[in-house]
């Protein structure tokens, strides 16, 4: 999805930090029917087995370089975790 090789191992070591630079181009439609929209302004829910900001589930059936616009007739009214939002 993000442009690099699936059998590539970046890091063994979870408090190293590691620049890596895809030689592929990301594609977001790969092999994937859904793009879950995370976003740090909503209180965490549960997502599977684990708590996580999780804003929306978005369908994607567009073909590639089309932009996915979708209104939602029944909206998920999710807790906001702060009283001001920045840009």
């Amino acid at each position: 999805m993000l442009g690099f090789d699936p059998t590539e191992i970046v890091s063994n070591h979870s408090n190293v930090e590691t620049a890596v630079e895809s030689p592929l181009v990301a594609d977001p439609c790969a092999h994937y029917g859904v793009l879950f929209l995370y976003t740090d302004i909503v209180e965490p829910q549960i997502v599977g087995d684990v708590f996580a900001p999780l804003l929306r589930i978005v369908n994607v059936t567009v073909s590639d370089g089309e932009m996915i616009c979708v209104q939602y007739d029944r909206p998920h009214y999710i807790p906001l975790s702060r009283k001001i939002i920045d840009t």
